[in-house]
């Protein structure tokens, strides 16, 4: 999924700094999709030199996923630094937005994180697409592939937290939890899928294990090494060593703006226990931003989701 695929509407005038209301209009799906109307009250918490304007902010749900859309402003006078944005219905501990896994979850270059210990020149064998922080790692059933077990280019990475920032992608722990089905083909072979049984069943023990090829047979444009162990005995979940969260290649100017797009669940997925988007829910959305002279500002919302 690129930018270019989620289109927005024109821009419109900043928010108040003290008190913002969006008005978003419906859009139509082509294809029997859902069109959504979202309606917005927020509250902005800055100081005159860091302010933060949230506009377009949309969610369109065709027949097999929603698109989540938002453009972040910058309405001081102070360049950011690092800007957060998080997504939730209710509780917060649980995933309701998702990518491809090269979009947010990025092996590191060959043979510079053996055992999932960074070296000096580790790095992302590619640039990340996408700002969503990966903390869950899962599969979704696509058309030409098995139900219920994943198959070629299904591999998903889901969170809550939307992450863009001067420094350097983070190399972090994501889970894969123990009741999914891709925990089954990291543990054990499944010759029910059209991936080369080889790549399955690496992940035996507590010692990490590289399953790099395995995750760019979930998505071909996913490289690098990926490092995998358990948590502890066979029956707790699986962590991954893997490079998520967008660097901005400049701070972001006074007048400048981000893009945060990903999809939204619309459905349950076997053993992730993700939250997902139905008609006539409120997501709540957090955004901190922090600027080069430490100053911080918070715009807090609830999006209602209406289905017309």
């Amino acid at each position: 999924m690129t930018p270019q695929n989620k289109k927005m509407f024109g821009n419109r005038r900043a928010v108040s700094p003290i008190l913002a209301t969006v008005l978003l209009l419906g859009i139509t799906v082509v294809g029997g999709g859902l069109a959504y109307s979202l309606m917005a009250q927020g509250s902005n918490t800055a100081s005159s030199q860091n302010i933060i304007t949230l506009e377009n902010a949309q969610a369109i749900k065709g027949t097999s996923h929603s698109d989540l859309t938002a453009t972040i402003k910058n309405g001081g006078s102070v360049p950011w630094k690092k800007v957060e944005m998080t997504v939730a219905k209710s509780d917060l501990s649980e995933p309701i937005l998702y990518e491809a896994l090269h979009e947010n979850a990025m092996g590191c270059v060959a043979g510079t994180c053996n055992g999932g210990t960074p070296s000096s020149t580790a790095a992302p064998a590619k640039a990340l697409d996408n700002p969503l922080r990966s903390q869950w790692l899962a599969h979704l059933d696509t058309t030409g592939g098995k139900a219920g077990v994943p198959d070629k280019g299904e591999g998903i990475s889901a969170g809550r937290k939307f992450v863009i920032s001067t420094s350097e992608s983070s190399y972090r722990d994501t889970l894969v939890l123990n009741g999914t089905a891709l925990a089954k083909i990291l543990t054990a072979t499944d010759s029910t899928n059209n991936i080369d049984n080889a790549l399955e069943g690496l992940v035996t023990g507590t010692t990490y294990v590289n399953v790099g090829p395995l995750f760019t047979a979930l998505d071909s444009a996913n490289a690098g090494d990926v490092w995998c162990k358990r948590t502890a005995d066979t029956q707790f979940d699986i962590t991954c060593k893997v490079y998520t969260h967008q660097k901005l290649a400049s701070p972001i100017q006074s007048g400048q703006s981000v893009q945060i797009y990903a999809d939204a669940f619309t459905k349950s997925v076997t053993g992730l226990n993700n939250q997902f988007v139905q008609n006539g829910d409120g997501l709540v959305v957090n955004v901190v931003t922090e600027g080069e002279n430490g100053s911080t500002a918070r715009y807090q919302t609830v999006i209602k989701v209406v289905g017309i």
